[in-house]
């Protein structure tokens, strides 16, 4: 099967790496998966899909992606983000080609944006719809299928001790919540112990004035994979989420994840409930910190064999492919 995964990207997020991870499991299961970008905005992220064998290729706008559908024809596209499902849908519609669309944002963004996903929304009915949370499926107009993020599980070695470092990852934006995580940095911060901030976005220059004291500002990672091993416990602050793929990524290198209670996290933290927390219960989030704390120092192997249990079943490969082969069926694709 023929298979291009079409995006707009201007970075290197949670989209992308679910992107990249897809079309490596579809290669490695035997088909023909590629990416197409809708133009070069200049990320690092192509650099990624070339160590991972994933093929790319960009687009160059609307009629890029017109000429390239038109002479690839491959036997579906699957699209991703709102500027790629808007524009997938209507080209993939007037050349007869069967597509898919996966809703992935768990915030509304800002105007002009959130314009943007409206129209995207409201034109959810033009194909079968992928929604990686419960709380995605309820906003689209049209019934979806809720299929989990998922991650390929990295080879850990569970001997030795666990990290000191507590990880934030994300964009520095107010919906993911960066000042939840410095405010609880202030309040927790040990000897010995580094917090850790990984990523960008407008809010990185007013918190690395307030609080680089206690804080580290690593900046924009764009491979995750050699910081995991230094970290021994991710702390989502977010106040909206789709699926997080950080998350998936660190119980993958077997780290623990305290999260809020926001969009796909209850579900995939569903065995740990002690783990979820409400954004605005400093003294929980203070508790589960002291918890971790100990818990690292008298069996860390329990607590990253915890973490990783977490993906088997839902959350696999095997599983994942399988549900999203079947929304390919359903737009008429013979796989």
């Amino acid at each position: 099967m023929r298979i291009m995964h079409f995006i707009d990207s201007g970075g290197f997020g949670g989209i992308e790496r679910h992107v990249e991870t897809l079309c490596r499991a579809q290669r490695a299961a035997g088909h023909d998966a590629c990416v197409l970008i809708y133009a070069d905005h200049g990320s690092s992220w192509p650099d990624s899909l070339m160590r991972a064998g994933a093929p790319f290729a960009f687009a160059g706008g609307a009629r890029g992606v017109l000429a390239r559908l038109r002479a690839q024809h491959p036997d579906v596209v699957h699209t991703h983000g709102y500027k790629a499902g808007i524009v997938g849908r209507i080209i993939c519609r007037l050349l007869s080609i069967p597509v898919v669309s996966t809703y992935h944002a768990g915030e509304r963004a800002p105007f002009p944006v959130s314009l943007y996903q409206r129209i995207d929304e409201a034109s959810a009915f033009l194909c079968p719809r992928i929604a990686v949370s419960k709380a995605i499926a309820a906003r689209l107009p049209a019934p979806s299928t809720v299929i989990n993020n998922f991650v390929l599980p990295a080879q850990i070695d569970f001997s030795g001790p666990s990290p000191a470092r507590i990880a934030f990852v994300g964009r520095l934006s107010f919906e993911k919540g960066p000042d939840l995580f410095c405010d609880l940095a202030a309040r927790s911060a040990q000897a010995g112990e580094e917090w850790v901030v990984y990523g960008d976005g407008p809010m990185r220059a007013d918190l690395e004035a307030a609080h680089a004291e206690r804080v580290v500002f690593q900046g924009l990672v764009a491979d995750m994979d050699a910081q995991w091993t230094q970290v021994g416990l991710l702390i989502m602050t977010s106040r909206a989420e789709g699926l997080p793929y950080a998350a998936l990524e660190a119980l993958a290198h077997g780290v623990p994840v305290l999260a809020c209670a926001v969009g796909g996290l209850p579900d995939l933290l569903s065995t740990h409930p002690e783990w979820l927390l409400s954004p605005n219960d400093t003294e929980s989030w203070l508790a589960a910190v002291e918890h971790w704390r100990r818990a690292r120092t008298v069996d860390p192997g329990a607590l990253r064999a915890a973490a990783l249990a977490i993906l088997d079943g839902a959350y696999s490969p095997d599983v994942c492919l399988a549900q999203i082969f079947n929304v390919y069926g359903a737009a008429g694709v013979r796989c």
